[in-house]
């Protein structure tokens, strides 16, 4: 559930990055988000737990790091 949070935030930011004319761009990137969100839904009804408080925040730092060197590649 964590993971499909953090994924659904990260795709967030790309659709503001997105031109608001690019719609098919948007579309795309909107299902995505709506896709984790659900699958998010999906794990927590099948029993998945939230994961204790140091963790998300680690999972979000390293999140961080990656998306910081992905970027400079």
């Amino acid at each position: 559930m964590e993971t499909e949070r953090q994924v659904e935030a990260h795709l967030g930011e790309h659709l503001e990055m997105l031109p608001e004319a690019d719609a098919a761009s948007r579309a795309v990137v909107a299902q995505m988000q709506a896709d984790e969100a659900r699958h998010g839904c999906m794990a927590k009804e099948a029993g998945g737990i939230e994961l204790p408080a140091p963790i998300p925040a680690l999972m979000a730092a390293a999140s961080k790091v990656m998306k910081a060197v992905a970027y400079r590649i």
